[in-house]
């Protein structure tokens, strides 16, 4: 396993394993798994090795690189994709940080946006925590 330095002193084997994207490398200007450790190799020739072994490329379920680089970019379809993350099963740090760049929108959609996300999150957790009590 790469080992991952965290905190500047901290150097840790990264365990974590998910769907490796090659195909996603030159797109976002990502590393990829793969070629971490086959250095004789490049992304392509990666991206190539997994649709032969899946039969197509997989997707996992990290969706929001390319609404995270269209936000940067301040690309003109950086709000759909937004969007697209919040409204989606995406992780909630993957939905804080898209969210986080909502205040360079400003738009009357995205406020809406990003009210409904809290709320239906606040709701969920106050119904969570309320099941099998009381009132």
């Amino acid at each position: 396993m790469p080992v991952t330095v965290y905190m500047g002193v901290d150097a840790r084997n990264d365990h974590s394993f998910r769907i490796p994207r090659p195909d996603l490398t030159e797109q976002l200007a990502i590393p990829d798994a793969c070629t971490t450790c086959h250095k004789d190799q490049q992304s392509p020739w990666a991206a190539k090795a997994i649709k032969k072994w899946y039969g197509k490329s997989p997707h996992g379920y990290q969706q929001f690189g390319q609404a995270s680089q269209a936000l940067e970019q301040q690309r003109a379809d950086a709000l759909q994709l937004t969007y697209g993350v919040l409204l989606d099963e995406a992780s909630d740090i993957a939905k804080a940080t898209v969210a986080s760049y909502l205040g360079a929108y400003p738009s009357r959609q995205a406020l809406m946006t990003a009210m409904q996300k809290l709320r239906s999150r606040r709701l969920s957790e106050n119904r969570s925590r309320s099941e099998g009590k009381p009132f």
